[in-house]
C-alpha cells in the first residue's frame, strides 16, 4: 500500500514529491516519519506515515532537495537536514548541497550550519549521524569524505566548524 507523501510542496514551481530516498525517525517517537528526495524536500509524518506535511524546506531553503535528516534524540523538535541530492554528481545545480541546516521547532525556520558545497558541485552529503549521547558532536558521510563536528548546538549558527576526519590507515594485512 502506497503510504506517501502524496501533496506537492508549497513552492511556487509545483515541483512534486519527486523519488524518496530515504527513511528516518525520531528515535524518541516512533510515530515521528522522516522522508527526502531531491526534488520534493523534506516531507514529515506524526502518525506514523498515516499523513504526511512539508517539513519546511520549500520557502526557507536556498534548495529544497533533502539528502537527509537526523533528529535530535534528546530534543524531537529539533532536526538536522543535509541539503542536496546525496548520491549525484554535476547535475547542472539542481540538487547540489547546500550545507547543514538545524532547526529547533520542526521546521519553522532554518539556520545553516556550514557544510557548504555549493562550490564544488560533484560534492555532496548523503547521510548524517548524531553520535548517540552527545546531540553537540554529529557525522556527516559525503563524496568528499567524513566531517564531523562538536559544537552543532551553538547558538550562533556561523561559530559552528566542521572538520574533514582522516581516512583509514595501511589496510594491507601483515
Amino acid at each position: 500500500t502506497e503510504l506517501g507523501p502524496f501533496d506537492l510542496p508549497l513552492g511556487p514551481s509545483k515541483r512534486g514529491v519527486g523519488r524518496v530516498n530515504w527513511i528516518a525517525f525520531d528515535p524518541a517517537n516512533a510515530n515521528n516519519v522522516f522522508t527526502g528526495s531531491s526534488k520534493g524536500g523534506l516531507f514529515v509524518s506524526t502518525d506514523a506515515g498515516a499523513s504526511w506535511q512539508s517539513g519546511g524546506t520549500d520557502f526557507l531553503l536556498p534548495n529544497i532537495g533533502a539528502a537527509h535528516v537526523a533528529v535530535d534524540p534528546t530534543d524531537g523538535d529539533r532536526w538536522f537536514l543535509a541539503t542536496g541530492e546525496g548520491d549525484a554528481l554535476y547535475d547542472n545545480g539542481w540538487n547540489i548541497s547546500h550545507g547543514v541546516y538545524r532547526t529547533s521547532d520542526r521546521g519553522t525556520t532554518w539556520d545553516k550550519i556550514g557544510l557548504d558545497f555549493s562550490q564544488w558541485w560533484g560534492y555532496q552529503i548523503k547521510k548524517l549521524m548524531i553520535a548517540p549521547n552527545d546531540s553537540n558532536t554529529i557525522f556527516a558521510a559525503t563524496s568528499f569524505g567524513l566531517y564531523r563536528t562538536s559544537n552543532a548546538l551553538d547558538p550562533n549558527p556561523a561559530n559552528v566548524t566542521w572538520t574533514l576526519l582522516p581516512t583509514g590507515g595501511n589496510n594491507q594485512s601483515a
